[in-house]
């Protein structure tokens, strides 16, 4: 199978990489970067600046698509599914914001496309959403989906910092970017919440539907009461139906007690605790980010689509089809 490889930073080097290290069945055919001039650590004749040369190449069998731009990456995916080329995504944001509109794609154009990647790194809770979880009804969920803000608190706790050093730290070891906002105001873990709603309950959010609060307004001050309670600040990601049947989701800080499942996640692992009806709770862990994790995870879903196993949204009932709230 030929890959045509959109976006050569962090995850579709990490993803390359790992490939390079794997005996599979599996080439990336091409890579389409912003400057094909600028040094990488791949041939020369593999990269181009044309997305052309990948949508339009015969030979190419998937596509997988790791760039940072919201709008181009969503213009890739889209065109991808039209020309029927299985896609896989780490785009969380583009997802999120057009998720409706890429289910419909699926399924005009009878073409999957998958984006593990996108939600909790290493932690395959998409699949284990739709696979193996697939008959067990999820009752609530909550989740630590930002290792930045998971990473910043935990300092802040434990050396005593402030908030801005704790974030200077970050932004020094690679866990936060320039321009921080998308992780410590909460709009990350809003997106990834977007996906999680639809193979978790089958509905579609929009991020703007969900209540979001960040971690700039946490104080060292705030860190040391909840310490002297004996509790921990978290940035916290919330999906739970009401009395009505309505799915409610939020993130926002909350104060944990020691006997809760997300006590124990620190620095920038992420964690997923869902509620299932029959088998009760559940705790998945593991590095939400970073190279290797997503990589690893992108690698998963284009092994399923080789296997022709696209999402069943099993979640998704005939008297509760999926909608955008």
């Amino acid at each position: 199978m030929k890959i045509g490889l959109f976006g050569f930073g962090t995850v579709g080097q990490g993803f390359y990489q790992i490939l390079q290290e794997q005996q599979l069945p599996l080439e990336v055919h091409r890579i389409c970067v912003r400057n094909p001039h600028k040094e990488r650590p791949a041939p020369q004749e593999l990269l181009t600046c044309e997305a052309r040369d990948i949508l339009e190449d015969p030979e190419i069998d998937l596509v997988v698509e790791a760039i940072s731009e919201t709008e181009p990456a969503f213009s890739i995916v889209r065109e991808s599914l039209l020309r029927w080329l299985p896609v896989v995504s780490a785009s969380k944001k583009m997802l999120a914001l057009h998720l409706p509109e890429l289910l419909a794609l699926q399924q005009e154009t009878s073409t999957p496309l998958r984006y593990e990647g996108a939600v909790g790194g290493a932690i395959p809770i998409l699949h284990l959403l739709d696979e193996p979880l697939r008959h067990e009804p999820v009752l609530s969920l909550r989740a630590i989906l930002n290792g930045t803000s998971n990473y910043i608190l935990s300092q802040m706790r434990q050396q005593g910092w402030s908030y801005a050093h704790a974030l200077q730290e970050a932004q020094r070891l690679g866990f936060a970017e320039a321009d921080p906002a998308a992780d410590v105001e909460g709009y990350d873990p809003c997106y990834k919440l977007s996906l999680l709603a639809l193979h978790a309950f089958g509905t579609a959010l929009a991020p703007a539907d969900i209540t979001r609060t960040g971690i700039t307004g946490i104080s060292a001050g705030q860190i040391r009461e909840a310490e002297a309670q004996g509790r921990r600040i978290k940035l916290i990601a919330r999906l739970q139906r009401d009395a009505g049947g309505s799915l409610q989701a939020s993130v926002g800080p909350e104060w944990l007690e020691p006997d809760d499942a997300l006590w124990g996640i620190e620095q920038e692992l992420n964690g997923v605790e869902v509620a299932l009806k029959y088998s009760g709770p559940q705790l998945f862990t593991g590095r939400g980010a970073g190279a290797r994790p997503t990589g690893t995870a992108v690698l998963s879903d284009v092994l399923k689509l080789m296997e022709g196993r696209a999402y069943a949204y099993p979640k998704q009932e005939k008297r509760h089809p999926i909608v955008v709230a």
